[in-house]
């Protein structure tokens, strides 16, 4: 008996040493903490991409135009849809892309065939449909919106329903960037400038923000729950300084040092899966600038890191994080 207990704790063994975990991969600890600017690969050169998602380096969708490349387990797709591709998100419920598209309202991609939804079909209120976000659940939230119109719309079983400010605690029709992490969705609203706003969103329970901007434009949300958010001054005519909102624990503060307005202007950003923040913008010269804020302080990229536009980013479930630029892919592994 005591040989087989010894046998059994042996075979355990492996299991039980300290670092082990189930939990799931975007656990901060198991990625190292040095920010690597090295280009790990380099996709599609040439190609101008605004609208990229990856899941990891076989798994992964990009749009040119109307075009949508597909990537499972390695294996392309093509498509051409009716109109142009302005965002790309991955199901896993159903294991489905889902596009928003300029003039064809929101899009499934599933099998070999394309299902839309629009005005004439599921009655969106526009079919311009800038933002499309999936969460854990299954569902599709995405926007179809514009000063006092419409708002955001929640695709759940074969069936869609729609959010206004006459209808739920929506503050704004204008919908500026929607993202997902886990049950939770988070809504970047329009309206006055100075009074923009932003909603969580558990299940059925909506919660106002203590984030109030001028001009709000992109958003993410962190695998630690950190919130992050562009604030837009530029149309300003007094003198302010542009901002990228962080709230963390409950607190809101700037995270981009004191600055003219005219030294940066942020333009993408894209939290890691270390809670480290990848920022692009306009510095004063002519290159795009790409930062990284690591919780405490910014680095920089090195001198002579490509001379990019980058349009887009993601972050795959293995930390490595991907831009979508003026020429292709750039692929940048942590």
């Amino acid at each position: 008996m005591k040989n087989h207990l010894l046998l059994f704790l042996l075979f355990l063994a492996p299991f039980l040493q300290p670092g082990c975990t189930t939990d799931s991969i975007d656990e901060p600890l198991s990625f190292p903490k040095e920010v690597n600017f090295e280009i790990s690969d380099h996709l599609f050169p040439g190609k101008v991409i605004k609208v990229l998602e990856a899941r990891d380096e076989k798994n992964y969708g990009f749009a040119v135009g109307r075009e949508v490349f597909l990537f499972r387990n390695g294996v392309k797709s093509h498509h051409i849809l009716s109109s142009d591709i302005m965002d790309l998100a991955w199901n896993e419920q159903d294991q489905s892309w889902w596009a928003g598209t300029h003039s064809s309202g929101l899009a499934r991609i599933g099998e070999g065939e394309v299902t839309f939804f629009t005005q004439a079909s599921h009655k969106l209120p526009r079919d311009l449909v800038s933002h499309v976000a999936c969460d854990s659940n299954g569902r599709v939230w995405f926007s179809s919106s514009a000063h006092l119109l419409g708002g955001v719309g929640c695709y759940e079983e074969g069936s869609i329903q729609f959010f206004t400010p006459e209808n739920s605690f929506l503050p704004d029709n204008l919908i500026k960037s929607i993202v997902c992490r886990g049950k939770k969705t988070w809504i970047a609203t329009g309206g006055t400038v100075t009074r923009q706003k932003v909603v969580e969103i558990t299940g059925d329970d909506w919660k106002l923000l203590p984030i109030e901007g001028y001009y709000l434009t992109q958003m993410d949300i962190s695998s630690q729950s950190t919130l992050y958010v562009i604030d837009d001054v530029g149309l300003s005519s007094s003198f302010m300084n542009h901002k990228v909102y962080r709230l963390k624990d409950d607190k809101v503060d700037n995270i981009l040092p004191e600055q003219s307005r005219f030294d940066f202007h942020p333009w993408r950003l894209k939290a890691d899966l270390r809670d480290y923040l990848w920022l692009a913008g306009f510095g004063s010269g002519e290159k795009m600038e790409i930062s990284v804020f690591d919780g405490e302080q910014w680095q920089e990229a090195p001198a002579d890191f490509p001379i990019l536009t980058v349009y887009c980013m993601a972050v795959d479930r293995l930390n490595g994080f991907w831009m979508g630029t003026d020429d292709g892919i750039y692929l940048l592994r942590q």
